[in-house]
């Protein structure tokens, strides 16, 4: 993979579990996006154009992220292991079809973050920087879900 391909798979990712751990932050964290937003939007003091956009990007996020899920080569992973010896190259070209499901979805994911942290002034943006400085991983198996 091209030093080009770890930046956007990489970033993208990032972008992502940023979603998850705003949604996921704070009391009642069970209750997923909504709880998350209405922390945020709190913790953030926004107006309503600025819940709009956030509630914008936490639906897109959770679209990708649900089509990702939904697309999980688990069973191919399994077949893999089962041969005597690693088949390189489909591993590698398994790989290669996520990272171009993930690419193929980036622009909207970016998008979607850039028109919300667009529309915060400065005091928000230094707050939410402050927020995901202080976040922690979340997630099981390691800090997130392998497969």
């Amino acid at each position: 993979m091209t030093k080009f391909k770890k930046i956007i798979v990489g970033g993208l990712v990032g972008l992502i579990t940023f979603g998850g751990l705003v949604a996921c932050k704070g009391p009642g964290h069970h209750e997923g996006f909504a709880k998350g937003g209405e922390f945020m939007a709190k913790r953030l003091d926004l107006n309503e154009e600025q819940k709009s956009k956030m509630t914008r990007l936490f639906e897109t996020i959770k679209t990708e992220v649900e089509a990702h899920k939904a697309n999980q080569p688990k069973q191919q992973i399994i077949a893999l292991l089962a041969e005597p010896e690693l088949n390189q190259s489909k591993a590698l070209a398994m790989l290669e079809q996520r990272t171009d499901k993930i690419k193929e979805s980036a622009p909207t994911v970016i998008a979607a973050i850039a028109n919300f942290t667009n529309s915060l002034d400065d005091n928000q943006r230094t707050q939410l920087q402050e927020m995901l400085k202080k976040s922690k991983p979340s997630g099981r198996h390691f800090g997130g879900r392998p497969f």
